[in-house]
């Protein structure tokens, strides 16, 4: 099945088609080439769909590390990203009546 040009057959393969007329076939790979950041939240190897197991093993691996800081009373350095705290799931559900309103 192509989409848009792309295989869905190979997702990750991505052709960059180049305004000078040369293409350049661009794939995901944990190698070198992967920064340390984003080899230390990528848990799967290629081929295996990432998105969905990704995200909540990144949320709650932050999660757990903050909640343990807190109750040892110490700063909260190890968190490099920010997780969705309790307005963000209001705000989130106010989006979704909004939408269901309109």
């Amino acid at each position: 099945m192509v989409w848009n040009g792309i295989k869905k057959e190979e997702p990750n393969r991505l052709v960059h088609c180049k305004g000078d007329g040369f293409d350049e076939t661009v794939t995901r790979r944990k190698d070198s080439l992967v920064s340390d950041a984003a080899r230390q939240v990528t848990r799967v190897e290629i081929g295996h769909p990432e998105g969905y197991l990704e995200v909540f093993a990144n949320l709650y691996s932050d999660l757990a590390r903050a909640i343990v800081a807190r109750m040892r009373h110490e700063r909260n350095d190890q968190i490099d990203r920010p997780f969705p705290t309790a307005e963000d799931g209001v705000k989130g559900l106010a989006f979704v009546e909004a939408a269901l309103q309109s």
